[in-house]
């Protein structure tokens, strides 16, 4: 019991900072009183989180009334978010002009459209003249979704794969169930969501090809095919944003204690479609719009930078020593080293709107690292049931 906790406390504390720190923008740009609404909604998050997880190690979580069926729990709750994003997505976008929409699904939308008419993604901005973020393998990943009446799919999708990939790595889908609750009381999450953010789409792929890497990293006897298509897959999400551009690197230093051979091909594939695809846009725009979103990272000032940069350094340093071949160490260890840099981007924008919460655009970059601390806290908090198939064993 004085053991788990602290452990609880620390966990408690880090979910409230990504799942409520990131949603103080809507309670400040939406809602009365934000600032009453604020303390209540970090304090009653923070208590709310603590129990939760106490339960869920306890295995009292696990025989409650709405997680004796785990499977119907995640179809309801994924049916609610495919619903939401169904139904208040169109009417979101339609107001957009209005403060209650976003440009970020106008800008993979557009690039998607004008790369299937013209060849060139970044001809144009956006009205105003907003710069595309969105990079080029991304964008191609997408375009089935993006160039349809289908986009509000995009995120529902995204969760639904990467919890089908989780749920046949840990064999059940209480922890599924756990992930989802914890996910939903997130106004971030909603919001995103809701304004047709492909942020959420692209965090929860993160987290899918972290435990897939993770996957593939345990058997020492397979070709070349699996790096090689997981390969091409990471460098073309790699693409997404700027900053994302090293994950192939990252997932390859993970694998490289247990598998070096594997964590050489990933990598290298990685890397390689990663730096073909911004290299061809690069090269045939006349402006490479993904590349304006290095101008805003300076903006946010010289000091957070080199902390940032630190911080990523020893983050790394702690990761590469200490990660080791459970999936629980490396889902902890991709968030921590996607959470740090994207922390202070986030701070940094932050600043430089004058601490208006409700002006904080940032706020978007906490969520990419929020599913894998997710799936973490879901396997490390929950053991698994009696009555459903216990995790497969890791290859010695």
């Amino acid at each position: 019991m004085s053991r788990i906790l602290p452990q609880i406390g620390r966990s408690a504390l880090v979910l409230a900072v990504l799942l409520l720190g990131g949603s103080l923008r809507a309670v400040f740009k939406y809602l009365p009183a934000p600032g009453l609404v604020s303390a209540v909604m970090l304090g009653g998050g923070f208590g709310g989180y603590a129990a939760l997880l106490f339960a869920a190690h306890h295995s009292s979580l696990a025989r409650s009334f709405f997680f004796r069926r785990p499977k119907l729990l995640c179809a309801l709750l994924l049916l609610a978010i495919a619903a939401a994003s169904y139904v208040i997505y169109p009417i979101a976008d339609a107001r957009r002009d209005q403060g209650a929409g976003s440009t970020a699904d106008d800008a993979i939308i557009q690039a998607a459209h004008d790369f299937l008419s013209s060849g060139s993604m970044y001809a144009r901005t956006l009205p105003g003249g907003i710069p595309l973020s969105p990079g080029p393998g991304w964008v191609l990943l997408n375009v089935p979704l993006a160039n349809s009446p289908w986009y509000w799919a995009l995120s529902p999708l995204y969760i639904l794969v990467c919890l089908l990939i989780y749920g046949r790595l840990v064999g059940s889908a209480y922890q599924s169930a756990v992930v989802l609750c914890l996910l939903s009381t997130s106004l971030l999450f909603w919001e995103l969501l809701v304004t047709g953010h492909d942020l959420v789409a692209l965090g929860f792929a993160l987290a899918a090809l972290s435990m897939a890497a993770w996957k593939l990293s345990l058997d020492r006897d397979q070709g070349l095919l699996g790096p090689a298509a997981l390969g091409i897959v990471l460098g073309m999400i790699a693409t997404s944003r700027l900053i994302f551009a090293p994950f192939p690197l990252l997932l390859a230093l993970l694998a490289w204690k247990s598998n070096r051979k594997f964590a050489l091909r990933l990598g290298g594939v990685g890397v390689l479609v990663t730096a073909l695809l911004h290299a061809y846009f690069y090269a045939t725009s006349d402006y490479y719009q993904p590349l304006h979103l290095w101008g805003r990272g300076k903006g946010a000032g010289w000091d957070l930078m080199v902390l940032g940069m630190a911080a990523e350094i020893i983050a790394l340093a702690y990761v590469y020593r200490r990660v080791g071949r459970r999936p629980t160490e490396w889902l902890y260890g991709v968030w921590l080293v996607l959470a740090v840099p994207l922390f202070f981007i986030s701070l940094g924008e932050l600043r430089s709107v004058g601490w208006n919460f409700a002006r904080w655009e940032g706020a978007n970059y906490l969520f990419p690292s929020v599913p894998c601390y997710l799936f973490y806290m879901a396997t490390t908090m929950c053991p698994p049931r009696d009555d459903v198939p216990k995790p497969v064993a890791e290859k010695s």
